[in-house]
């Protein structure tokens, strides 16, 4: 359905702040050499941002637009707001730097996977259509440390604090789903690269728990187009898909 031509509706007619420029123009002590457009919390804007444009822009039919030439300024940004959020060494924002970090990596890989071409990269020379195997194996490692966390959450008592938490997370289970494909998808760009499929299978068990404590159709639909994909990949892998485990215990009341 096409969209109005109002002038409401177009972005450029908005002069909005990023968070926390205001309070940067309300306090004249902090150092004027630091942009406020390079706060965490403007970082973590712009990498959102950044994400639903290239969403939009892969999505969209746009006569005459170089997409090419917008994944090269799109790479390009990802670097620009790595080198600054690698300014910031506070501690009161890690959250916020491990969101804008994740949506570096996200963008990342989905350029890297709609360009199977060889488009070069500005200032580096190296094939656009191939992943950072440090940058991956980084992403990686950390996605399988936060895996097999949640593992020993599901084998430790389902009643204990650990477990309620995870338990009341149901939209967790697509951004497990999200990350399972993003796995295979960094193995897809580099068949060397099988710690992915691992990864993608540690973290199943956690997306198999959310899904049978909150079932949803829409999760049962994706969830079987996803478990195809990898099982194809564990079949060329040499690996195998472990069975579902029960989680019965979880659905118990505790008992006094």
């Amino acid at each position: 359905q096409p969209q109005l031509d109002l002038h409401l509706a177009k972005p450029e007619n908005y002069a909005l702040l990023y968070p926390g420029e205001t309070l940067y123009a309300a306090r004249p002590d902090i150092d004027a050499a630091f942009s406020a457009k390079e706060s965490t919390w403007a970082l973590y804007a712009r990498t959102m941002l950044l994400w639903l444009a290239c969403t939009r822009v892969w999505q969209a039919y746009l006569p005459g637009y170089d997409k090419s030439d917008f994944a090269m300024r799109t790479w390009m940004e990802t670097v620009a707001i790595e080198e600054a959020l690698n300014q910031h060494s506070c501690d009161g924002e890690k959250a916020t730097m491990y969101q804008a970090r994740e949506y570096l990596n996200i963008i990342r890989i989905f350029i890297s996977s709609g360009f199977r071409q060889s488009i070069p990269i500005p200032q580096s020379g190296t094939d656009f259509s191939r992943i950072d195997r440090g940058k991956a194996m980084q992403w990686l490692a950390h996605q399988n440390d936060v895996s097999l966390q949640l593992q020993a959450v599901l084998a430790s008592d389902p009643h204990g604090m650990p477990a309620r938490i995870l338990l009341r997370r149901p939209y967790l289970i697509w951004w497990q789903m999200n990350q399972i494909h993003r796995a295979i998808i960094l193995w897809t760009l580099d068949h060397s690269l099988t710690f992915a499929v691992d990864v993608a299978l540690n973290m199943l068990p956690i997306a198999r728990f959310i899904m049978a404590m909150w079932p949803c159709p829409e999760q049962k639909r994706r969830m079987k187009r996803l478990m195809g994909r990898l099982q194809q990949v564990c079949m060329i892998t040499g690996r195998t898909i472990p069975a579902p485990q029960s989680f019965d215990a979880f659905k118990k009341k505790p008992t006094a």
